[in-house]
């Protein structure tokens, strides 16, 4: 799943405030984050960067497009110097720390996706 369809799906339950940050700067996740407003963004289940191998060509009607089965969405709720603090559906307790350098890394090689709300 992508930001698009969930930007869209978003806007009919709090129209008028979801905000698209994709294809932003790590910057406006964590001001987001800095407003109150928790951040949903696509990642790998790794939270890392993923080597090439990981990665699956796709042809569509569109043309090609790269694709990983290690894709994955979480909610960014909080940051500090080391660390990102996510929910994360897949994790045994609702509030996980992980490498901010490495969860960085990982976001920037998904596409930079993410949206929030004000």
């Amino acid at each position: 799943m992508y930001h698009v369809p969930i930007a869209a799906l978003a806007k009919n339950y709090l129209p008028g405030r979801i905000i698209d940050l994709t294809g932003g700067s790590i910057d406006s996740v964590y001001i987001m984050i800095d407003n109150g407003s928790p951040v949903w963004v696509i990642t790998n289940s790794r939270f890392s960067q993923l080597p090439e191998s990981e990665f699956t060509t796709w042809q569509t009607s569109s043309g090609d497009i790269q694709i990983t089965y290690s894709e994955h969405s979480v909610l960014v709720v909080g940051y500090d110097e080391n660390n990102v603090y996510l929910n994360d559906p897949l994790a045994d307790l609702p509030y996980t720390a992980v490498s901010r350098d490495s969860f960085e890394d990982s976001w920037i090689q998904m596409g930079k996706q993410a949206i929030s709300y004000r």
